[in-house]
């Protein structure tokens, strides 16, 4: 989904949204916010060293935990092949985008997005979904050169954290 669609979704009536794949916790508190009229996310922007976090870090290994079953050394085997192959993947996306073969920059796309899931980097940071949509459709390619870039930037982080992380 695009970013324009949800603002028309939600300008239209929608009262949220949560992109694919989410947190339990994540839903229960939209769920709540929405049937109660209670926003869950508010208490914990009091915790400033959690929001602290929140704002620092890029990953969440939580769904790693959960797939691996917290075994350490299947989640170090998943973030050391992620290490690998993500610089390479998002190499052959810059190239596709200097070259403009949009059917490369989709591929190389497609291919990161699941692995930035294990990692826990959410779609509202990477935009690797939207890169996905609109090489492939090769509409409103004017937008990725920046969304590029962001994701860049945003997997240079990531490295860091993941380089640094103590499981």
């Amino acid at each position: 989904v695009f970013e324009e669609d949800i603002k028309h979704y939600l300008a239209s009536g929608m009262s949220d949204y949560i992109s694919k794949p989410f947190e339990i916790k994540v839903l229960t508190q939209k769920i709540t916010k929405h049937l109660m009229g209670i926003d869950t996310t508010s208490q914990k922007k009091d915790n400033s060293d959690e929001h602290m976090n929140a704002v620092v870090s890029y990953t969440n290994i939580d769904f790693l935990k959960q797939f691996t079953n917290n075994d350490a050394q299947k989640m170090k085997k998943y973030i050391g092949m992620f290490l690998d192959n993500a610089p390479k993947l998002l190499s052959r996306l810059e190239q596709g985008m200097t070259q403009l073969n949009y059917e490369e920059v989709k591929i190389a796309a497609h291919s990161l997005k699941p692995q930035m899931s294990y990692m826990g980097i959410d779609e509202e940071i990477s935009h690797i979904f939207m890169i996905e949509q609109l090489a492939g459709s090769q509409t409103h390619t004017e937008q990725l050169p920046n969304l590029v870039a962001n994701l860049k930037r945003v997997c240079e982080e990531v490295y860091r954290e993941l380089n640094h992380i103590s499981l």
